[in-house]
């Protein structure tokens, strides 16, 4: 049977990631700071 399709679109494109050559303590750090600067914490 076939399927209705009311819409269909492309997902949104993500920005590219960054990566950071730290220790444990500063990821930690900067993991942070991400967050609090998109307000998810």
């Amino acid at each position: 049977s076939p399927t209705k399709v009311k819409k269909a679109f492309t997902k949104g494109i993500k920005s590219a990631g960054q990566v950071y050559e730290v220790g444990t303590e500063e990821a930690i750090g900067i993991i942070i700071s991400k967050l609090k600067e998109k307000f998810i914490i």
